[in-house]
């Protein structure tokens, strides 16, 4: 189990799952995560947790 905090409320959260794209400047990593609060997130690791991945 992969563990980390809510982007949207920082509550505890589970990478559900990740996977890569590929881009033009080289692959890009995404993640779905859901938090105990019941919400859902599904994007780039850059784009959802920025520095703190």
């Amino acid at each position: 189990m992969d563990l980390t905090s809510c982007p949207g409320c920082d509550a505890p959260a589970e990478v559900l799952w990740r996977f890569c794209e590929e881009s033009t400047a080289g692959p890009v990593e995404h993640v779905k995560v859901r938090c105990v609060r019941r919400h859902w997130f599904l994007g780039s690791t850059e784009s959802l947790f920025g520095s703190r991945a």
